[in-house]
């Protein structure tokens, strides 16, 4: 509707939209490892303890799954799923990868920082490419640290995480996140609530 468009409009927290494109760091200054203690598959990490209360922005993050369907536009839909992560989770970078209608490619779409660069990402990904191939294979959301090596040179996430969107076993496109801008790890109730998301920005998408 009108409101959410206007609202739309707007950078959360201030912030401007800034592509720019220069090589990511990993970790910060200082912190020499980085974020490697995300090494490990998924799988292996402690199940969610449903006793310990959420934070506020995976409610929020939940809030925003159910209201996705809502918004008809696809660029107004994907620019409301980028903004709003970023507002609710507090990251450094977000940015889309949606499939590129008839052109055997996923297109990176509203690259979005609150730290005045963005990583050099590809623009466009091949669906033959060994990355897309990893993210069909893996369906769940990907720590920047599992990726393979392998993976890594044709899509050099140093930190963060990747959340694929699935129809039917179909990809229709990835969230990327960048971590966390007070430097606390993804936690598996993240984890959890980002497979929530993943689904309904599939179903969204698909819509």
């Amino acid at each position: 509707d009108e409101s959410t468009d206007n609202r739309l409009e707007h950078d959360p927290g201030g912030e401007r939209h800034r592509p720019h494109r220069r090589a990511w760091q990993m970790g910060r200054p200082g912190d020499e490892q980085g974020h490697a203690s995300h090494r490990g598959e998924t799988e292996d990490r402690p199940e969610p303890d449903p006793s310990r209360l959420a934070p506020p922005y995976q409610e929020a993050l939940i809030e925003l799954s159910a209201n996705l369907t809502l918004i008809k536009k696809l660029d107004r839909l994907l620019k409301f799923i980028v903004l709003n992560i970023t507002k609710a989770v507090k990251i450094e970078f977000v940015c889309i990868y949606i499939d590129g209608r008839n052109t055997d490619k996923l297109i990176q779409k509203f690259p979005y920082t609150t730290v005045g660069f963005f990583p050099h990402f590809p623009l466009e990904i091949p669906y033959s490419s060994n990355f897309i191939s990893y993210l069909k294979q893996y369906k769940k959301p990907i720590f920047a640290e599992e990726l393979p090596e392998e993976i890594k040179k044709e899509f050099n996430l140093r930190a963060g995480i990747i959340i694929p969107s699935f129809i039917r076993q179909r990809l229709l496109g990835f969230l990327v996140m960048g971590p966390k801008s007070s430097g606390a790890m993804y936690s598996p109730e993240d984890v959890m609530v980002f497979r929530i998301l993943s689904a309904q920005v599939g179903l969204a998408i698909e819509n």
